[in-house]
C-alpha cells in the first residue's frame, strides 16, 4: 500500500508528464498555471483561493493519470476543473450559513436583538408549521441570490408542479407564519399587561 507521503510526488509527476514531454518545461506551464488559477479565485472573491488552487491540480492529476490529454491548450481544461472546484465551493458556504440567514426574504417578521416575545413567537410559529411546509420554505430560501432562480426550479420539477404554483404554497405558508405571529404577539401583550395590572 503506498502512504500518502510517497502518493504525492507520483500525481505531479504524471501531472507534468501530462503537460509537457519535457519537464522543465512543464514545470515552466505548471507555473504559470498556479498563478492564473490563483486569479481566477480571488478574482471571484474567495480568500483560500491558494487552497482551491491546490484542489484544482489534485483533481486534474487525477485526470492525468485515467489519461486526459493536456498537452494542446491546457489551461481551458484547468479552467474547466477550477469553476467546478468553485460551484463545490460555493455550496460549502451556502450550507455553513444559519436557518435565519437562508430565510432572509422573511427576516422582516424575525425579532430584533432584545426583542424576547418575538423571538419566542416566532420560533413558536415556526415549529406550528406542518413539517413538510417548513423543510420547503427552508429549501425555497437556502440558496445565494445568483442561483436561487435555478434553484428555485428544478424545487418545483422536484414536486412536480408549476413555479407559480411553488410561488403561491409559499406565499400561503408565509402569510400562516406572519398571522400566527400577529396573534401570538397580541396575546403575549395582553398577557404583559393583564401581569402589570395584577
Amino acid at each position: 500500500m503506498v502512504s500518502p507521503a510517497k502518493a504525492e510526488p507520483v500525481s505531479l509527476d504524471t501531472l507534468l508528464a501530462a503537460l509537457h514531454e519535457d519537464r522543465q518545461k512543464a514545470a515552466e506551464i505548471l507555473l504559470q498555471l498556479r498563478l492564473k488559477l490563483t486569479t481566477v479565485f480571488e478574482s471571484r472573491g474567495f480568500a483560500d483561493a491558494p487552497e482551491l488552487v491546490d484542489r484544482t491540480l489534485d483533481r486534474a492529476a487525477r485526470k492525468a493519470a485515467e489519461g486526459a490529454d493536456l498537452h494542446h491548450r491546457p489551461f481551458p481544461f484547468f479552467y474547466g476543473i477550477a469553476r467546478l472546484i468553485a460551484f463545490e465551493a460555493h455550496r460549502q458556504q451556502n450550507r455553513r450559513s444559519t436557518q435565519e440567514d437562508r430565510l432572509q426574504e422573511i427576516q422582516s417578521m424575525a425579532p430584533l436583538p432584545g426583542e424576547e416575545p418575538r423571538l419566542v413567537c416566532f420560533r413558536r410559529c415556526l415549529d406550528n408549521l406542518p413539517e413538510v411546509g417548513r423543510e420547503l420554505l427552508w429549501s425555497y430560501f437556502d440558496h445565494a441570490q445568483s442561483s436561487r432562480i435555478a434553484h428555485r426550479k428544478q424545487l418545483a420539477e422536484g414536486l412536480a408542479i408549476s413555479e407559480v404554483a411553488l410561488r403561491l404554497r409559499i406565499h400561503r405558508l408565509r402569510t400562516q407564519l406572519a398571522d400566527c405571529l400577529g396573534r401570538c404577539l397580541a396575546d403575549e401583550t395582553n398577557s404583559t399587561g393583564n401581569d402589570s395590572r395584577e
